[in-house]
């Protein structure tokens, strides 16, 4: 019979294999198979810091505040693309101050306050933004002209820088005169209807309300819109 003899490397993994077992040097068909764990969305309460702003909605649609809080830092958006954000935020938050949020999770590290009215990004201390019942007149700022106005007409230019002044609008030249048509105000967000596949040179249907001469807004109510016709 043939002697075998373990040199010292041989017999180390000998060893290693006997103590670990071959599970552990092998992955299983069923190792493959398995799933993966799924981290649902979810409604979260943070209290924290601001630390930075991303302000210019204009790059990808995106603003929001950095938020520190106890359990890690946050990016808080408060307005996402040209569909208006429904959630609360007066904008009167700056670095440093500290905010009550309560958001909806986009992904690990974002949430976003724009997917619904009970939303919130609040600075400590100030008070809930006062709901308007239904039947009753909304506060002035929700109604600046009181006329509403049904236009059509071709698009002659765009305004797309919204995070200078907050305005993003189409300039419509109708049979009536040219008119500014507001898709987005300031942080407050669009109820308006406007999916954004307008060009310059397609002709639009709009309804809007005066917002002073020569200038309509979509924002104050879902029942305006800006649609290619």
């Amino acid at each position: 019979m043939r002697t075998i003899t373990l040199t010292p490397l041989l017999l180390l993994i000998a060893l290693a294999v006997s103590a670990c077992g071959l599970s552990e040097f092998f992955t299983t068909e069923s190792d493959i198979n398995a799933p993966t764990i799924e981290v649902s969305a979810g409604d979260v309460n943070l209290t924290g810091t601001v630390t930075a702003t991303v302000d210019d909605c204009a790059f990808d649609g995106i603003c929001a505040l950095i938020v520190e809080t106890d359990s890690g830092t946050y990016q808080v958006n408060w307005a996402e693309g040209m569909m208006g954000c429904l959630g609360e935020y007066t904008g009167d938050v700056a670095v440093g101050d500290t905010v009550d949020v309560f958001a909806e999770t986009r992904e690990p590290g974002t949430v976003s306050i724009c997917g619904g009215e009970a939303y919130f990004i609040r600075k400590q201390g100030q008070a809930q933004l006062p709901l308007t019942p239904i039947g009753e007149e909304g506060p002035p700022m929700a109604q600046p002209g009181g006329e509403t106005l049904n236009l059509t007409g071709t698009v002659t230019a765009t305004v797309d820088d919204c995070a200078f002044d907050g305005i993003c609008a189409l300039i419509v030249e109708t049979d009536n005169g040219t008119y500014q048509v507001n898709w987005a105000e300031g942080m407050m967000g669009c109820l308006g209807e406007y999916t954004g596949d307008v060009a310059i040179g397609d002709t639009v249907d709009v309804f809007a309300e005066a917002r002073e001469p020569g200038t309509v807004s979509i924002c104050s109510g879902e029942q305006f819109y800006i649609r290619k016709a």
